[in-house]
């Protein structure tokens, strides 16, 4: 708490002047540096860790291989994570996630097998990590035969995972799987979760199913311009130009401001549907309007 509540400089003098540095002190200290950003300084610290002799302690391993995850070190995390006689799914999880952030997804993909073939089994927060990683650099089909794996190996997806692997549903156009998606996140009560709302509109619009987009958008979006946007690029596709106008319209009505992307959404869809006109139109209400 310390560490927390209280200055840097304060927290790191604390720790120097303890007689006896115990476990979790160390622990907490990788940790504030991480937070802090100081990732030479954290190098420096796993040098006292391994002198002090804490590194195969799996709670230290853990917070070097966060550590150097998260500063884009894989190779000294995979040292460390190579290092440690015993390891649990957060060691694992650590350096998954760090790899497939830093989208090094086949290393990522190796983890996960190595997992596999040990003792440990990959639990949710280890599939979305891969799943996510995938979808976010344009794998598609391979982030959804994971979650495939992962349903298959009997463990239930969470909401990020589901905003995971929506949005690779989506660019495929697999209506079908993205139906069975909502179908789950109606029967799990999570459209509390803003994240996957908003990617079960766009997997309906990126689906051309407008009907389906519009009453999700209706019942259950927290409004706000990037929805607004979504639905006016997808009424736009489906060449449903009014329906775009009246959402458009409607933001300025309900007092949400309208950024240069709904401006620029709203005259692309009357260029692409050919109505040269009001595109221009429009566009000399955004030039008066300074935007």
């Amino acid at each position: 708490m310390y560490s927390v509540n209280s200055s840097f400089h304060d927290a790191c003098h604390m720790f120097d002047t303890m007689p006896v540095k115990s476990l979790h002190s160390w622990i907490a200290l990788i940790r504030l540096h991480l937070n802090m950003g100081l990732f030479e300084k954290g190098r420096q610290l796993h040098g006292m860790v391994l002198k002090h002799g804490f590194v195969t302690n799996i709670y230290v391993g853990n917070a070097l291989i966060d550590m150097y995850g998260k500063c884009g070190s894989l190779s000294e995390a995979k040292k460390v994570l190579e290092g440690m006689p015993q390891k649990d799914c957060v060691s694992w999880n650590s350096i998954i996630n760090a790899c497939a952030a830093n989208g090094m997804m086949l290393e990522a993909l190796d983890l996960l097998q190595n997992m596999l073939m040990s003792e440990l089994e990959p639990n949710v927060v280890t599939w979305t990590a891969v799943i996510g990683g995938f979808s976010r650099n344009g794998c598609d089909v391979e982030s959804v035969e994971l979650f495939a794996r992962m349903v298959g190996a009997g463990v239930a997806p969470n909401a990020r995972t589901l905003a995971s692997v929506l949005p690779a549903c989506s660019r495929m156009k697999r209506l079908c799987l993205g139906k069975e998606l909502h179908g789950y996140i109606v029967r799990h009560e999570l459209f509390t979760n803003g994240f996957v709302v908003n990617a079960l509109v766009d997997m309906y619009r990126r689906c051309g199913d407008m009907k389906s987009a519009f009453e999700m958008f209706s019942k259950y979006v927290r409004k706000c311009a990037a929805s607004y946007n979504t639905m006016i690029v997808g009424y736009s596709e489906n060449r449903n130009i009014i329906k775009a106008k009246e959402l458009f319209d409607q933001m300025e009505q309900e007092g949400e401001e309208r950024d240069r992307i709904s401006w620029n959404c709203m005259i692309s869809g009357y260029v692409d549907n050919f109505m040269l006109d009001e595109a221009l139109i429009l566009f000399r209400d955004l030039l008066t309007n300074g935007i």
